[in-house]
């Protein structure tokens, strides 16, 4: 609920911000508009104080639908102010009928433009927001060596990212992270994520019901257990933290890999340590046996050859 509130509180105070723009920009470009009129310029270049006035509308709102209804009182208020019978909306010209559309469509189609730059340009911030939190995690990772720490850096990271809960539950049913999920009630749920190396949950395919998204952290050699993200307001993961999620769990694929080769390179060290060990005390066990055996073959020659 609480979260619920502040986002409309949040989208309550951008509605106003963007009326109180619609209103300052429209009402600053009629009245340019119509200084531009006084000075006896063409009708044409207040067509270009309208498109201006749009395009900046749409760049500093990011809405649309507000920059349409800017053209239309644009058009509407040219027809008032500057088309005869002036101060009336009837038209003597259908000439402007022409000119009207044409301005629509101009603005239109930079609107538009201005509008594709505009999410571009966002979906390249996040993008480079997302390559350096994942630079930032594989380099946590790098320079940590226990499991429970790993798991732990990793659900740090996609909550921080994605603004969820997230935990971590491992094969052996241990959670790291800070998800309130009752792993023990949705055993059947993790256990088919992890089993089939399927993401399950929330508007999936599989158990759309529960509250949670399900992704499997496993290789074709290991299991070791599965991310369980929240769901928050009945408001799904985008394709884009999909994306995300399945790139940080590919990170800490590769984490974990690394560590299995290390701790076997450490396995066969001490084992290598360990016949190298074995060797030496036969090698000392041959030695001190050799010496006494020597003496005791020399005396008995001694004795065979001597007896009678």
């Amino acid at each position: 609920m609480e979260e619920k509130k502040r986002r409309f509180q949040i989208n309550k105070k951008e509605v106003i911000r963007q009326s109180i723009l619609f209103v300052v920009i429209s009402a600053a470009a009629i009245a340019l508009s119509i200084g531009v009129d006084k000075l006896n310029f063409r009708s044409e270049n207040i067509f270009l104080v309208y498109v201006v006035a749009s395009l900046l509308l749409i760049v500093e709102t990011g809405n649309f639908a507000l920059s349409i209804a800017a053209d239309v009182l644009f058009i509407l208020s040219f027809n008032f102010f500057f088309t005869t019978p002036i101060y009336s909306f009837a038209m003597d010209d259908p000439n402007y009928y022409i000119s009207f559309l044409f301005f629509f469509l101009v603005s239109f189609i930079s609107g538009t433009v201005t509008r594709k730059l505009q999410k571009e340009t966002k979906l390249s911030k996040n993008n480079e927001t997302k390559i350096k939190n994942l630079y930032d995690l594989t380099t946590e990772l790098l320079n940590c060596h226990d499991d429970a720490d790993t798991f732990q850096i990793v659900c740090g990271h996609l909550k921080n990212s994605l603004n969820r809960n997230v935990s971590f539950i491992s094969v052996k049913e241990k959670k790291y992270g800070n998800s309130d999920i009752d792993f023990k009630k949705y055993q059947k749920e993790l256990s088919f994520s992890l089993s089939r190396g399927l993401q399950v949950g929330y508007k999936e395919n599989m158990f759309s019901t529960i509250p949670y998204e399900i992704f499997p952290v496993k290789n074709e050699g290991q299991d070791y257990g599965v991310i369980v993200i929240d769901i928050k307001d009945d408001i799904p993961l985008t394709d884009e933290e999909t994306k995300f999620v399945d790139n940080t769990l590919a990170h800490l694929l590769v984490i974990m890999e690394r560590e299995v080769a290390i701790r076997r390179q450490e396995s066969t060290k001490v084992l290598m340590e360990k016949e190298k060990l074995k060797n030496q005390l036969l090698r000392g066990l041959s030695h001190d046996l050799k010496t006494p055996l020597t003496s005791i073959q020399g005396g008995s020659n001694l004795l065979l050859g001597n007896y009678d």
